[in-house]
């Protein structure tokens, strides 16, 4: 059982102000120090490479909006409009992937506030909406436009989330 504290401690946290409050640090682009995490070898990330070439090449996958079909065909993907697939020829998308770059800067209207993604830059982001939410009254349900506006107040508040 915790013990009471004195009343003289009582005083002297009254006069500085209560119960200290921990400090935020300010909004900030943030690059981790440490080098990455490598799970699986060379081989692996080769393996799956290539069985993810198997599948887009042969299974395809299904694009519902007809702009971004047209720019694939135009790309030189293969299209089945019936069926709303599209397939990519591994060489198409290994050369894509070459010019992809590392990293690249996210503009905001406040250029002190643009974001660099990838390298070793950190980023932290809500995701799009709470499809569903919990709680302890209610338990979990299909989340409302309400919860989403609350949702979207409470990433507003902190600074460590660059973007909601």
């Amino acid at each position: 059982m915790r013990e009471p504290s004195s009343p003289r401690g009582r005083r002297r946290q009254r006069r500085s102000g209560g119960t200290p409050q921990p400090v935020a640090s300010p909004w900030q682009n943030i690059r981790n120090p440490l080098p990455p995490i490598e799970p699986l070898s060379a081989d692996q990330i080769e393996s799956i490479h290539r069985a993810s070439l198997t599948v887009l090449a042969e299974i395809g996958m299904k694009v519902t909006d007809p702009e971004a079909r047209r720019i694939l065909a135009d790309g030189g993907a293969r299209i089945d409009t019936t069926e709303e697939t599209v397939f990519l020829d591994p060489e198409m998308v290994e050369e894509t992937v070459a010019h992809a770059p590392s990293e690249f800067i996210l503009k905001a209207r406040n250029p002190s506030r643009s974001l660099t993604i990838g390298g070793n830059h950190l980023t932290f982001s809500g995701v799009g909406g709470p499809a569903f939410v919990s709680d302890l009254d209610r338990g979990r349900r299909t989340g409302t436009y309400a919860e989403l506006c609350d949702y979207k107040r409470l990433f507003q508040c902190f600074d460590i989330i660059h973007y909601a």
